[in-house]
């Protein structure tokens, strides 16, 4: 899933600019659509997400034998299980230069042995590489903090984010809005009711309880309220029964499963609401603001960098429902309002986050990395 949406465009960049690119990554579907449209080598390694020693020591060996057979110049890894097995199996194999990319700090929305193995991870996968790209300033700051790596090691391409956003995919068109009313048919939404979105994973570090009882609470004055998810069907197990409920069986809740073309599902929301506890840099608000919709999220690591608090959305503290009822409130309320964050938001992904300028500032690290291999340890 990550290769294929976000590093859409950007491989194919890469070869175009005369690399030789060969993605490895858990084998299936979205592997296969991922190297037929941007036409690169794929090479298929199991590899859970979650920690399992004996697959995880599998794949390391796998891996090892992979690149030494390809004897790459660049390996470019990120997920803490990639970043942990890649950045191990690459000094093993002597790849000249390793590269890690920090989407996010995973082990923030955990507690115990599970957040201080994830964290130990990050370290490995940080300090076995020769630097890390982090996809926001935010996110840099709490590497920092929790010393994950020296801070000259640790750096921001320009602009921000993992991939930049394409604008003109994620733009209303007459097509579209067509397709937005058969989703909006096939899936029993009525007309003329307002609508809050949430793209992801159901799941307690994405803020799905505090959403619930926020949603819960701007019922009671919106009648014709409802809201809509777009990502898998299931809530995770971390959750509250009375959340999931609420999720799976509640009428005036709607959801796509996931969806290849989200547009037009994002197409009958009015506000997205991302109350999550942490972040890299969240694509889903860049989509949402390439639509021109107006998002509450919450004052964590990569919201901050990927929203402009009363600008293009609203912050609110995490876990706090009330504020997160209140800032959505004002939006539901307020026409003007919607249209006027909703426009400076489609501004700004389109003046400050396009996927080529992402992609070249990548290209002129690989470069000069190339430039500087001789000086880097192997």
């Amino acid at each position: 899933m990550s290769a294929n949406i976000l590093l859409r465009g950007q491989l194919a960049y890469m070869r175009e600019a005369g690399f030789d690119v060969t993605v490895i990554s858990a084998p299936g579907d979205l592997l296969d659509q991922t190297a037929e449209r941007e036409r690169v080598s794929t090479i298929g390694l199991e590899m859970d997400r979650n920690p399992n020693p004996y697959k995880d020591i599998v794949a390391l060996l796998k891996l090892i034998r992979i690149l030494r057979r390809h004897s790459p110049d660049i390996i470019h890894y990120s997920t803490p299980k990639a970043g942990f097995i890649g950045s191990i199996a690459a000094r093993i194999a002597g790849v000249p230069i390793r590269i890690y990319t920090l989407r996010g700090m995973r082990a923030d929305g955990l507690r115990g042995f599970a957040a201080s193995a994830l964290l130990a991870m990050e370290k490995v996968a940080c300090r076995f590489s020769h630097f890390t790209i982090c996809v926001s300033q935010s996110l840099r700051e709490r590497a920092v903090e929790l010393e994950l790596d020296r801070p000259e090691k640790l750096f921001v391409l320009t602009p921000q984010s993992s991939n930049g956003i394409d604008v003109a995919r994620f733009s209303r068109t007459a097509d579209t809005a067509e397709q937005a009313m058969r989703l909006r048919k096939t899936l029993g939404l009525p007309d003329n009711t307002k609508v809050i979105g949430f793209v992801g994973r159901f799941s307690a570090d994405k803020g799905s309880q505090e959403l619930a009882e926020a949603f819960i609470e701007l019922r009671k004055t919106h009648t014709d309220l409802r809201l809509l998810c777009i990502g898998p069907n299931e809530a995770n197990s971390d959750l509250p029964e009375w959340v999931s409920k609420l999720i799976q069986s509640d009428p005036n809740v709607f959801s796509t499963g996931m969806l290849a073309n989200p547009v037009p599902a994002y197409e009958l929301i009015d506000v997205l609401v991302l109350p999550t506890y942490r972040e890299g840099f969240p694509n889903v608000v860049l989509e949402a603001a390439a639509m021109g919709i107006p998002v509450v999220a919450t004052n964590v690591t990569g919201c901050t960098d990927a929203v402009v608090d009363g600008a293009t959305g609203s912050l609110v503290e995490p876990k706090d429902s009330i504020a997160l009822a209140s800032a959505i409130e004002r939006y539901l309320t307020s026409e003007p309002l919607r249209k006027a964050h909703g426009d400076a938001a489609r501004n700004r992904v389109t003046n400050d986050f396009q996927p080529q300028a992402v992609w070249n500032s990548l290209l002129t690290t690989y470069r000069d990395a190339l430039a500087k291999k001789s000086s880097f340890d192997v």
